[in-house]
């Protein structure tokens, strides 16, 4: 069971990194269009975003938060889970 929580948590981080990493594009993007240099839009996305071990933190957090509030269960193959 251990190992499967290992790969389950690093799967998990690597998700959250890449949805962070897409935002921070799409943010960058948008304050080029608006007339900042690439440099400035991606200091500025990245200060405004916050830090981003903090938001891994905060999600690990609540997922052990959600995963002790709910019992765990069978889910069969057509289940939709989070």
């Amino acid at each position: 069971m251990l190992r499967w929580d290992f790969w389950r948590r690093q799967r998990r981080d690597t998700d959250l990194d890449e949805e962070i990493a897409c935002d921070l594009a799409i943010d960058a993007e948008e304050r080029i269009r608006s007339g900042d240099t690439r440099q400035e839009s991606e200091w500025a996305s990245r200060r405004d975003f916050g830090n981003n071990a903090r938001v891994n933190d905060d999600e690990e957090r609540n997922e052990s938060r959600s995963s002790e509030q709910h019992a765990p269960h069978h889910c069969g193959d057509s289940c939709i889970t989070d």
